[in-house]
């Protein structure tokens, strides 16, 4: 479960975040379009599937006659993608657009709407044009120095961030809200690849590209690293051990003070141990001491480090 109420009630009734949850196929990879529906549905996110046309049926105001493509496929993939900018750009929420090929975790929706729920809290995307990417290729030296805390961490215990980058090579799983969709729809036809054209539009900083780090989806197996939800808590007992077991004769690793802040990503199946930090499993509350670890919600996180 994701910490806080405010991450859970961003991550309840997924679809109705979005005015749509889209994923583009293509006619001529059916075996990544069969790919992609078992994904969807071992992870339990309802998208609507829309298949790319054929590179002879694209109309030229959408992809120039003269566009760089280097597959079969490729005009009507990008053709694809600015058809849903006109369905986003018509309505007032943002569309989650995914191809095909991808590997997600089992709750990529609900991470997904926790992460767009930071953006529309924090980068006002219905004034300032952004684009939230939840898989991509990024050169280090493109990364900015701005990003925003999210209540989600890795298993490995890193904490997952949304960092705003100058560029992001791929566009295969990316958020887009109406005002950033009509700014891309201005400057039609694409004479490029659909990362190529938003790249030009944050050269000449008419928008922002925010990415999930580290990534959320990857197209590549050894790119993949799920997430799991965090909850933060805070030491509100004088000291607190630390045990390798949920169990109060665990063999004790360590030990809280009072204040101390700690993450943790599992908690144990009764829900009165939490296991923090990846160091080892903590009490909660003690029968005879009462509370020894109490929940930060969302509001008391005062750590910006935030644009």
């Amino acid at each position: 479960m994701l910490g806080g109420p405010q991450a859970r009630a961003d991550a309840a009734d997924v679809a109705s975040k979005f005015g749509a949850i889209v994923h583009i196929s293509s006619p001529t990879r059916p075996d990544l379009t069969d790919q992609i529906e078992m994904m969807l549905d071992r992870v339990k996110l309802a998208a609507v599937a829309v298949t790319a046309k054929d590179d002879s049926e694209v109309a030229f105001k959408n992809v120039a006659q003269e566009a760089v493509v280097v597959r079969e496929g490729d005009r009507g993939r990008v053709d694809a993608h600015v058809k849903l900018w006109r369905e986003c750009a018509s309505g007032s929420k943002p569309f989650l657009i995914l191809e095909d090929g991808l590997m997600m975790p089992p709750k990529v929706g609900e991470a997904t709407a926790h992460c767009t729920a930071v953006v529309n809290r924090m980068c006002d995307p219905e004034h300032n044009p952004v684009i939230l990417y939840l898989g991509g290729v990024i050169d280090p030296s493109q990364w900015k120095e701005q990003w925003l805390p999210t209540n989600l961490q890795q298993p490995n215990g890193e904490r997952v961030v949304l960092r705003e980058a100058e560029r992001v090579y791929q566009s295969c799983a990316y958020v887009v809200w109406p005002l950033a969709a009509m700014r891309l729809l201005s400057s039609l036809p694409l004479r490029t690849a659909v990362d190529e054209f938003i790249h030009v539009h944050l050269m000449q900083q008419s928008m922002r590209a925010l990415v999930v780090q580290p990534l959320l989806v990857a197209q590549h197996l050894e790119q993949y690293v799920p997430p799991v939800p965090v909850t933060r808590y805070r030491v509100v007992y004088k000291r607190v051990a630390v045990r390798n077991a949920p169990q109060p004769n665990g063999f004790i690793e360590g030990g809280l003070n009072a204040g101390d802040e700690v993450l943790a990503t599992e908690h144990s199946p009764d829900g009165k141990w939490a296991h923090v930090d990846g160091k080892g499993w903590v009490l909660l509350a003690h029968d005879q001491y009462g509370t020894l670890l109490e929940r930060i919600e969302e509001d008391d996180d005062a750590s910006t480090g935030m644009m």
